[in-house]
């Protein structure tokens, strides 16, 4: 008589054992690796931020034609040492903004131009930059106009080539030299970017601006073919022994440029022809027609095309 073998049942605490011992040890697993990410992640930021090692140690300031570089390794170093969120020094190699840094630059020294500005992982900082060079000096001044003059003589002889494009008023306003409040040197784009003593006779342009517009630092005055075309009448006129006391703007939507001679006569250009035609035109006529007159001369006016007045 064969017995069957009784099976053995199994108790149901003994699975939820196993199943406890399990999930017991799936947690762990998952409390041990949620604690590693933490170190690593705190591991990571000490890197990135607190290191001593991506720390920014030496700043290099290079400046061509440009005199302030200490004051410029100052204003690098207190964005340097300003925190961020409380917490994060602004001094890591991840947290530097060179774009913050370029900025300040330009915003602190209008006469700084072509600036960049490098950092490495090695720690060091590098700016570079140029200085502006002046090619006139623009002063502010009020208007000192003197009497009207009219009935100019006119030369026809001394014609242009161009095509006739403005008509002479019937008067003339006679300027003087203003009264100067303000100057300042302006490069070649006739760009602001230093304050100026008022220098006459110089090599350098001057110009001064009636048009009773705020003038600062960080601003554009004019067109740059403003600036070359009164340097280029300078430099030809001195060699003909006439010096400018300087170049009046009265207003910045009128092409007149007017010319103040140290002789106490005054030549009326328009910006808006080319410089080279009345030039060849002026020098004829101080050679030819006023060669012995430029003592008892008014003015001279060579804005209209193919034809000259003066009195």
């Amino acid at each position: 008589m064969q017995f069957a073998r009784a099976r053995k049942k199994r108790l149901p605490i003994f699975d939820a054992s196993k199943k406890a011992a399990r999930k017991l040890r799936l947690g762990w697993r998952v409390y041990l690796l949620g604690a590693f990410f933490i170190l690593l992640s705190i591991g990571l930021a000490y890197l990135l931020f607190w290191s001593p090692f991506l720390k920014i140690k030496e700043i290099t300031i290079v400046g061509d034609n440009f005199n302030d570089q200490s004051k410029v390794e100052s204003i690098v170093r207190d964005i340097l040492n300003k925190r961020i969120w409380y917490y994060v020094p602004g001094d890591s190699f991840f947290v530097v903004s060179t774009q913050t840094i370029k900025e300040k630059i330009e915003k602190t020294f209008p006469e700084a131009e072509n600036i960049s500005v490098i950092s490495s992982l090695s720690g060091d900082l590098r700016v570079f930059l140029t200085g502006r060079q002046a090619a006139a000096i623009w002063c502010q001044g009020e208007k000192q106009a003197g009497n009207s003059s009219s009935s100019p003589a006119i030369i026809s002889s001394l014609a242009l080539t161009e095509n006739s494009s403005t008509t002479l008023p019937e008067k003339v306003t006679l300027w003087q030299k203003p009264e100067v409040t303000r100057c300042f040197f302006v490069d070649k784009n006739s760009f602001v970017f230093r304050e100026a003593p008022e220098i006459s006779g110089t090599i350098l342009p001057t110009f001064y601006d009636q048009t009773e517009r705020e003038v600062a630092p960080g601003t554009v005055v004019s067109a740059s073919s403003t600036i070359e075309f009164a340097a280029l009448i300078q430099s030809a006129m001195k060699e003909r022994e006439i010096n400018f006391q300087g170049f009046l703007i009265n207003n910045i939507n009128n092409p007149d440029l007017i010319a103040l001679t140290s002789e106490g006569w005054q030549i009326y250009f328009d910006l808006n022809r080319s410089v080279w035609a009345p030039l060849k035109v002026l020098d004829a006529l101080l050679k030819g027609e006023l060669s012995e007159k430029r003592a008892f001369l008014k003015y001279i006016d060579l804005r209209t095309a193919n034809r000259v007045y003066y009195q």
